[in-house]
């Protein structure tokens, strides 16, 4: 991934970020989140569920909080798709003032389709969707490398005025308090909520939107409830992360 490999849709450009082009595709993201935006919409794409927990529970939550923590501790997940909206919904533009509006996708490396737990229907339906296994190993960049990068924007931590927005977001903000803490989750809802809101003070998680739903509706669902209209390849992170921030 020598540079950005820009899929056009709606004069939206996804932003793919590799190895070989993190660094200055770091730097705008930075020069972003400092000067122009205040929201970041985030999705995390990863091998499906595998595991889910028998037993006794306090609560549904409970099982549910359970279920996730095993998932996410055993799982590595494959892209982050980051939407960085101002606050009228408009996205920063390159080259600035005349580009294309554009939103990220970090392109993870350390998942192996060939010998790391998945849910075959997952990787099947992801690589349906244009995701190549093979490349993001070769070309990706490395889980913690983005971490860094994302402690380094100023983002995340108490103290960030930065607005993070998810769909549905439990196994998201899950992946990334993984990434940005380097350890498994913590063993209980409230250790884990205690976590979320040390990295991510302020989260709106648009699932909610739902209840107002006769159903119980998905992302793009509510999205076309909504008049909004998915970019990218829809099922991979970066075109969904926008679809999120316009809800």
């Amino acid at each position: 991934m020598s540079g950005p490999t820009d899929r056009i849709s709606h004069d939206i450009t996804v932003r793919e970020l590799g190895a070989n082009n993190r660094h200055e595709e770091f730097a705008l993201i930075r020069d972003i989140v400092e000067t122009l935006i205040h929201h970041v919409a985030v999705v995390v794409q990863y091998p499906g569920v595998v595991t889910r927990r028998v037993g006794t529970f306090d609560s549904t939550a409970d099982y549910d909080y359970q279920t996730l923590r095993d998932n996410v501790n055993l799982l590595r997940p494959i892209q982050i798709g980051l939407t960085f909206p101002d606050a009228a919904g408009d996205l920063p533009r390159f080259p600035p003032g005349g580009g294309c509006p554009c939103v990220w996708q970090f392109n993870l490396r350390e998942f192996d389709v060939d010998a790391d737990i998945a849910d075959p229907d997952a990787v099947e339906l992801l690589r349906g969707y244009g995701v190549d296994f093979a490349k993001q190993r070769e070309q990706g960049i490395g889980a913690c490398d983005f971490g860094e990068f994302l402690m380094s924007t100023g983002a995340v931590l108490k103290g960030s005025d930065v607005e993070w927005i998810t769909f549905d977001g439990g196994y998201d903000i899950g992946f990334l308090l993984r990434i940005l803490t380097g350890r498994v989750l913590p063993e209980t809802r409230e250790e884990f909520f205690e976590l979320v809101n040390i990295f991510f003070p302020t989260l709106y998680d648009v699932k909610h939107l739902s209840t107002f739903c006769d159903d119980d509706p998905g992302l793009v669902q509510v999205a076309e409830l909504l008049g909004v209209e998915n970019v990218g390849v829809c099922r991979q992170a970066g075109g969904d992360s926008f679809s999120r921030s316009r809800l």
